[in-house]
């Protein structure tokens, strides 16, 4: 039982390590993106920014169907009102505001799972585990975390819906 015990804990111990390393990584990789608001780090920022551009003016989400210019709304509205109405609040910094709403959203997200798995075995070690493999070995998370992207806001209305489930039961 010792010996078992010894194991295990030598186990969470390298675990933790590496998941820590990972975590220095992602953010690491995270402040890179966010020291260079203007660079387009992949496709499709861009288009997203000019909608939340738009909603920061003012102006309607989507265009007229029979005028030009032509916009390129590929999302529902949520994301683009959210980085919008921070832009309208902060100014215009570029790619910056969607991006710390994508890293923020990725966050809540790690937390909402984290408490969910706490609550479903009343061990916060697994919640943990889990958060940190999610913010690690998740490449979507990884990558797509510090970027100006629709996905990370998605996941967290997911994941809070399921925490908000297991909170009612």
């Amino acid at each position: 039982v010792r010996r078992e015990a010894a194991v295990a804990a030598t186990l969470w111990v390298l675990v933790a390590g590496v998941i820590g390393l990972y975590l220095v990584l992602f953010a690491l990789s995270a402040a890179g993106r966010l020291a260079r608001p203007v660079e387009e780090f992949t496709y499709g920022e861009s288009w997203l920014l000019d909608g939340a551009r738009r909603v920061a003016r003012g102006e309607g989400l989507y265009a007229a169907p029979d005028q030009i210019p032509l916009m390129h709304i590929a999302y529902t509205p949520l994301y683009y009102a959210v980085v919008g109405g921070l832009q309208r609040l902060v100014g215009d910094p570029g790619y910056t505001v969607g991006r710390v709403v994508s890293l923020v959203a990725t966050l809540a997200g790690a937390t909402a799972l984290a408490w969910s798995l706490n609550r479903l075995n009343a061990r916060w070690s697994v919640g943990l585990l889990a958060a940190g493999l999610f913010l690690t070995q998740n490449l979507t998370a990884l990558l797509w975390a510090p970027l100006h992207r629709v996905d990370p806001l998605a996941l967290v209305r997911a994941t809070r819906a399921m925490a908000t489930d297991l909170k009612n039961q």
